[in-house]
């Protein structure tokens, strides 16, 4: 009893501190959260990938190829890191052949676009000005 009643008089003399502790541990939490739940959800991800990338291709099928326009300098330069931990690893165990584009400046992205051929899909990895140069271009 003498515990309970000593916490509750520190707690009341140091209030402060202890709302400051209360909200970094209810940070932690939260953020320990957020990080197990998208680590789970990355794993079934990659199960249903690896499923389908187990699957067997036609002999007359072409492999599946797939371009990736990746922005290096979009959300504050994690792009390249971020695609790297949770979009390829999806892609290869798919069994998808993968071709990383970089684009270098402004506008580049449209002219990859423009050039693009032996490609069944087009990823476009980067923010919005990366989205919005891709869509205004015309794949044939």
């Amino acid at each position: 009893m003498t515990f309970v009643l000593k916490t509750a008089k520190t707690l009341r003399n140091h209030w402060k501190k202890s709302t400051f502790a209360a909200v970094a541990l209810l940070y932690g939490f939260e953020y320990a959260k957020e990080r197990f739940e998208t680590q789970e959800l990355m794993r079934v991800y990659c199960e249903k990938a690896a499923r389908f990338g187990l699957e067997p291709i036609r002999v007359e099928a072409d492999p599946r190829n797939v371009t990736v326009i990746l922005n290096p300098n979009a959300n504050k330069r994690k792009a390249g890191d971020e695609f790297e931990k949770y979009c390829a690893p999806l892609l290869h165990l798919a069994g998808i052949c993968v071709n990383v584009v970089r684009t270098e400046s402004e506008g580049h992205a449209r002219t990859l676009i423009n050039d693009l051929n032996g490609t069944d899909a087009v990823v476009v990895a980067g923010g919005d000005g990366t989205v919005s140069e891709s869509t205004v271009c015309q794949i044939i």
